[in-house]
């Protein structure tokens, strides 16, 4: 699944997947960036989650 997953970047220089081709599925990558994205947001009470020297890597 991971493999039909191509990077974009349009005109902003924002970067967000795509389908290389329509059959492709990508439903999974991409829950799983917004999963990340919700982890590594700040709380209700403005204080990070995770700390400042936090590295992370997805295998």
């Amino acid at each position: 699944m991971i493999s039909n997953v191509v990077c974009h970047r349009d005109q902003k220089d924002n970067i967000y997947p795509r389908k290389e081709r329509e059959e492709n599925k990508i439903d999974g990558v991409v829950a799983l960036i917004m999963a990340l994205g919700r982890q590594m947001a700040p709380s209700d009470d403005q204080t990070p989650v995770l700390d400042s020297d936090y590295q992370l890597m997805v295998v």
